[in-house]
């Protein structure tokens, strides 16, 4: 099932607060998808030298709704991730009400890095928000006459560069 969903992720801003990426979904086959919501930890952020991806750290633990998106066949969707350098205080920028841009930073230091995203469903997923689990992602998909998507897909790769300011 791996080529029946695409991901093309696009860095469409970069600036001291960090990046502004865009994740687009596209269903690319004959069937009508659930797809569960990524969330921003679904970037990976991979230094040149070692494309060992870094961690994401939090600041605070929530549980909240995040089923997914039904998409049609050759549909498509799309998500936005502004992505935070734990040494940036969300404070300090005009992304104070973003909540994701508060809660979820990378300890970023200065280089070039490799970026893509990666999302992975089977028997074992587990959604770190809403707390909804692969059975529970086969129910919403069924309520909506979609079939659940399972598999692993990863985006292409940009690489960046970030400078400590």
């Amino acid at each position: 099932m791996t080529h029946t969903i695409s991901l093309l992720l696009e860095l469409t801003e970069q600036d001291r607060w960090g990046f502004l990426l865009l994740l687009r979904v596209k269903n690319t086959s004959t069937n009508r998808w659930f797809f569960p919501n990524p969330g921003i930890t679904c970037l990976r952020f991979a230094p040149i030298e070692t494309l060992t991806p870094l961690e994401w750290y939090t600041s605070v633990m929530v549980s909240g709704e995040s089923g997914g998106t039904t998409l049609e066949p050759k549909g498509h969707c799309s998500y936005s991730f502004r992505v935070r350098p734990c040494k940036i205080q969300p404070k300090e920028t005009q992304f104070q009400d973003d909540w994701d841009y508060g809660r979820w930073c990378l300890r970023l230091i200065q280089g070039e890095f490799s970026v893509f995203a990666e999302c992975t469903v089977n028997e074992d997923y587990f959604h770190p928000d809403s707390h909804l689990r692969f059975r529970d992602m086969k129910k919403l998909a069924a309520e909506d006459d979609a079939l659940l998507w399972a598999g692993s897909v990863r985006s292409n790769t940009l690489n960046v560069y970030y400078a400590e300011q």
